[in-house]
């Protein structure tokens, strides 16, 4: 049904109604173009052409699930059972990341793996957290070319293309503004993708904290890195299926003091492991994940792998990581910058399709021929 410009001035009027009282506040152009109408005051002609613009977008971004942000109600932090992979090559019958084990297929759903596109290696981990951001440590892409990184999630083989596994790209990476290479304080960043994650049962994101894990507290570290501690390693060889490792988390006072890492590890890091268990190169940016101890039996993200005590030489490609009683594995702790992530992850997610047709609409007000 056409509706006349009398229904349109009668739509017109409800704006202060409507508009104004924040029914779509959510939607942040459209409530940056209410504001501006407030600021020209326009005749009554103009806001009824306007308000049936808006009337056009909000629409769009309530229920056009393929271009807003989904929603966020899906259960984070859930370990699907998963499988165990039966066919594995000799080569794989090695102890995992180190001193751990093969994960059952698709039982880490949040479990991001940072590769080159062209060659498809790859060089880091990352979490979903959000159905549009993963999380990953900052000298994991400070210094890396957008446009060369791939992120593949629902994966257990790198070698072997899984049913459940899904490629994305990144958008931009929001590196921490106060991270420092050298020495390696706020190493976090969030990978923002081009679109929106479809979630399965092989991808889901896991829960933020609300509070760091208690000392002695056992928790889960996971990733495609190097899975021995010796020197023989390359230092760019990594696991070909997914593997973790159970890592008790480290008194704070003990690991900062001048015996163990010293002034080196802050307040806003995480010790975790004992020696020869723990993570080792690619397993950077990876998830420090923690039962949460209740009832509804969810994970949440503790910490992003760090660094650790661990050395590689670039020109021969020898490598080894320690993972001692001395210098144990180093994760920077997710709770300490939750305002930081909740920032980007809080607020409207309007798409490029969404902002273009934002501004069609928006050329097409004619507004001189109203007033």
């Amino acid at each position: 049904m056409r509706m006349l410009l009398s229904d349109w001035a009668r739509v017109a009027d409800f704006y202060t109604i409507t508009f104004k009282a924040g029914w779509f506040s959510s939607i942040g152009p459209i409530n940056i173009i209410v504001n501006l109408i407030d600021d020209i005051s326009p005749s009554r002609n103009v806001k009824m052409y306007i308000t049936k613009n808006i009337l056009f977008l909000a629409f769009v971004s309530l229920f056009s699930s393929t271009e807003v942000f989904s929603s966020r109600s899906i259960p984070c932090g859930l370990r699907p059972r998963g499988t165990l992979q039966l066919l594995r090559r000799k080569r794989d019958l090695q102890p995992a990341i180190i001193g751990g084990k093969e994960t059952r297929t698709h039982s880490i759903p949040w479990q991001a793996s940072l590769r080159n596109k062209a060659s498809n290696r790859h060089f880091c981990g990352g979490s979903v957290i959000d159905d549009i951001f993963i999380i990953t440590a900052a000298h994991c892409v400070d210094e890396t070319a957008l446009s060369s990184v791939k992120i593949v999630l629902g994966d257990h083989s790198i070698s072997r293309e899984d049913s459940t596994e899904r490629t994305y790209f990144p958008n931009r990476f929001i590196i921490h503004p106060n991270y420092t290479k050298d020495p390696p304080e706020n190493d976090l960043a969030l990978i923002e993708l081009t679109e929106a994650i479809e979630f399965s049962d092989a991808i889901s994101p896991i829960c933020l904290p609300t509070a760091r894990p208690s000392s002695g507290q056992s928790c889960i570290v996971s990733g495609w890195g190097s899975t021995r501690d010796q020197r023989s390693i390359h230092w760019e060889d990594s696991s070909d299926v997914l593997r973790e490792a159970n890592v008790p988390i480290r008194d704070h006072e003990t690991c900062s003091n001048q015996n163990h890492w010293g002034p080196l590890v802050t307040s806003k890091m995480i010790c975790v492991g004992n020696s020869h268990v723990g993570t080792c190169f690619g397993d950077s940016g990876g998830p420090l994940f923690c039962n949460d101890g209740g009832s509804k039996n969810y994970y949440y993200l503790a910490g992003v792998t760090s660094f650790g005590d661990g050395y590689k030489n670039l020109e021969t490609g020898d490598a080894w990581c320690s993972n001692s009683e001395t210098y144990p594995d180093v994760h920077t702790s997710v709770e300490s910058y939750i305002a930081w992530i909740n920032s980007y992850l809080q607020g409207p997610r309007v798409t490029d399709s969404l902002v273009e047709r934002l501004m069609q609409q928006m050329t097409v007000l004619q507004v001189g021929k109203f007033i």
